[in-house]
């Protein structure tokens, strides 16, 4: 059987054209392996993945509390080490082959040029991963026990208090400098508001929150996960308070607690925070998975973070494009060119705008010794330069910020803002 019959039956590469498949079978090896090898390990780069043509592959998933691990076998057809590869994380299980086998390969330097070059492919595929990750590996073993009843709020009181704002930092790029942004934008909303602002480490395996904003926390947040029932004071008990600026949810401890953060949880943790804060800023991870998806159903603002380079325009076009087609409001995505470089004529504002469909609603300069500083040093630039461009610029997001809640506050009050119904989880059949 050719290479690309063989793509064409995977699942995730169903939705792709046929010379978007060639391109594909360009860059796939086909390698034998006997029963026996491993294939990787849990913690390894994820630097490839792999189609079954044929024979079956063992996968081992470790669960963090240290019990059995999950066997999963695979076989003909089935595909796996593509959620390391789109979410460039490290590997999350071992894989074995279980028999011998012959497996198709394609590394991610090859996949991620394919991805960068073709718009129709990056587009195709993002929207598979985005089906893909919100499924689980199918096993050939006996069915799961029942699972667990779902996380509850334990307090009557909850669903009474008005609920603050919810601003989100994301970008499909790793790179863009979300964390810079989500860092000292919480800073200047706190000084606007003269009262503390919440700012969550949402990048839950690999954030650097804790480490910017200079905090040692001293509680792993991912304790809050491990009842049925979350508490509102539970949750602030995991708050870290500094004196001055904004107050803190860090990410989980370890990178393999993540999973603990189900998208229920995810929910319920940002809407009892959303009832003691008036403003919550998210930094999230790039990569569209189940706790992502749920932070940006919650979110009322979505700050989209850029860079001006090709490839990363052409990723933020492929995800705005998966929005509309998840219908997703269009007026809550905001969009934002971080790093600009007046110097580089190579790619314009205006052309940025054009791909995009819309303005920037903001231009962060990119000034490489002030930033570098700031970050190896843990001062945010808005605090130690105040004045320099950057911070002018930030300083600007965070007005707008203010302003979009007041025009929202202002419709509201004159009756023509229509309660919305949305939620990505209803194009999907979810709760």
């Amino acid at each position: 059987m050719k290479k690309i019959e063989v793509i064409r039956e995977v699942p995730f590469f169903k939705p792709l054209r046929d010379e978007d498949l060639r391109e594909l079978a360009e860059i796939c090896g086909v390698q034998g392996y006997v029963a026996g090898t491993r294939l990787f390990s849990q913690g390894d780069p994820s630097e490839s993945f792999f189609i079954i043509v044929a024979g079956e592959v063992e996968i081992r998933l470790h669960p963090p509390d240290g019990s059995a691990p999950k066997i999963i076998v695979l076989a003909d057809g089935d595909f796996f080490g593509e959620m390391g590869v789109m979410r460039n994380a490290p590997r999350s299980g071992d894989a074995f082959i279980k028999s011998d086998a012959v497996l198709l390969k394609i590394m991610k330097t090859d996949f991620d040029r394919l991805m960068a070059v073709n718009k129709f492919f990056s587009g195709m595929v993002m929207e598979s991963f985005l089906e893909r990750s919100r499924q689980h590996l199918t096993t050939r073993a006996a069915p799961p026990p029942p699972a667990p009843p779902p996380p509850t709020i334990a307090n009557s009181a909850y669903d009474n208090k008005p609920r603050g704002r919810i601003i989100t930092l994301f970008s499909p790029c790793g790179g863009c400098g979300t964390t810079f942004l989500a860092c000292n934008i919480a800073t200047k909303l706190t000084d606007f508001t003269k009262s503390p602002v919440l700012l969550v480490d949402a990048d839950l395996q690999f954030g650097t929150v804790e480490l910017m904003m200079g905090i040692k926390p001293s509680r792993n947040t991912s304790e809050l996960c491990q009842g049925i029932q979350i508490r509102p004071h539970d949750v602030l008990s995991y708050i870290v308070k500094p004196k001055e600026g904004p107050h803190i949810l860090p990410r989980p401890r370890n990178p393999e607690e993540a999973e603990l953060f189900t998208p229920e949880k995810m929910r319920i943790i940002l809407e009892m925070a959303a009832r003691e804060y008036q403003y919550i800023v998210i930094d999230t991870q790039s990569m569209m998975d189940e706790p992502n998806l749920t932070i940006l159903d919650v979110s009322n603002e979505i700050f989209m973070v850029l860079a001006p380079e090709i490839p990363a325009l052409s990723r933020m076009v492929a995800w705005l494009r998966l929005m509309e087609k998840l219908r997703f409001p269009h007026k809550r995505i905001r969009m934002i060119c971080n790093r600009h470089l007046k110097e580089d004529n190579t790619i314009s504002i205006s052309q940025i705008e054009e791909r995009i469909g819309q303005k920037l609603l903001g231009i962060v300069p990119y000034d490489y010794k002030t930033i570098l500083t700031s970050v190896n040093t843990g001062h945010l630039v808005v605090e130690g330069k105040p004045l320099c461009p950057v911070s002018i610029e930030i300083s600007n997001l965070a007005r707008e910020a203010l302003f979009a809640q007041q025009e929202d506050d202002d419709a509201e009050a004159q009756g023509k803002k229509a309660k919305s119904s949305f939620s990505i989880w209803n194009i999907f059949g979810g709760g």
